[in-house]
């Protein structure tokens, strides 16, 4: 059963947790058909209002070897293509431990409605749907945490979560637009409501940092989908794999090493003792 959680800086919000894990089931029935959904649970969190870019140290904590990469769109040209394959550098160059294949990718140049900082480019969809494949190369697996600015947010965004061909979260503007609330009354009835790189233009619809938190295992495969008018823009695309929340994890290699020399002491032992009463046998004088 996969379940959805919102918190805001580290405070839960409440919500019909029951509720929330239903409707996932369901919808993962319906896409997968006979499918067998992972048993996956996906905390979603969002950041403070204005903030549009993610807190490292939340996503790792105190786990050694858990890294955090990014896609800013500064190393694409604005424009449409059929693929693009990312290597999460932060906007320096320097290669990540992952990679990722956008297939196809529409990038627009900063405006009222996406660019985090107001600058350089975003990611954006219309009337479809896009596909971000992603690969840890350390680990030949999958990632566990995926984060986001979203901008312009409206009723149409959509996000799928897969580990290969199976699903395992599904995500709707719906979700957030319920926690964030209702724009209204524009950025001076709700702090989230307005481009915070823009001079709040655009008022009329939520601007968040939302992170995806999986506790159940890994993905590998995002689909962004924009249903009916609208689009959907996103920017500052972050992945991380953190060892220490994935259950799925295969034990250290010095933790296998480790427990091989106690199974090989464990049986030296037992041959020391087979021996040990064989000569006590032979000594036993004859009756």
């Amino acid at each position: 059963m996969r379940t959805f959680a919102f918190t805001k800086d580290g405070a839960a919000i409440p919500m019909t947790m029951r509720l929330w894990a239903m409707a996932g089931l369901l919808a993962g029935c319906v896409l997968l058909g006979a499918g067998v959904s992972r048993a996956d649970v996906i905390t979603v969190t969002y950041n403070a209002a204005g903030v549009q870019t993610p807190n490292a140290a939340s996503i790792c904590g105190s786990t050694a070897g858990c890294t955090v990469a990014y896609e800013t769109f500064s190393y694409i040209s604005p424009g449409t293509a059929s693929t693009y394959t990312s290597n999460f550098s932060s906007g320096t160059g320097v290669a990540s431990i992952y990679s990722g294949v956008y297939s196809p990718i529409q990038v627009n140049a900063a405006d009222q409605y996406g660019g985090a900082g107001g600058t350089g480019n975003y990611d954006v969809v219309f009337g479809a749907s896009n596909t971000l494949t992603i690969a840890n190369n350390q680990t030949g697996g999958g990632v566990n945490y995926f984060g986001m600015w979203i901008s312009a947010l409206d009723a149409g965004n959509q996000l799928t979560f897969y580990n290969g061909d199976t699903l395992v979260y599904t995500f709707t503007s719906q979700n957030l637009i319920s926690a964030l609330g209702s724009c209204a009354n524009g950025h001076a009835g709700n702090a989230y409501c307005g481009n915070p790189a823009s001079w709040y233009a655009d008022s009329g619809e939520l601007f968040a940092f939302v992170n995806f938190t999986d506790t159940g295992g890994t993905f590998n495969k995002i689909v962004f989908t924009q249903n009916g008018g609208g689009g959907f823009e996103t920017d500052n695309h972050t992945v991380a794999y953190n060892r220490a929340i994935d259950p799925t994890a295969t034990p250290e290699p010095t933790g296998i090493a480790v427990m091989g020399v106690g199974v090989l002491g464990l049986v030296l032992v037992r041959r020391r003792k087979a021996g040990d009463a064989a000569r006590e046998l032979r000594q036993v004088p004859p009756t």
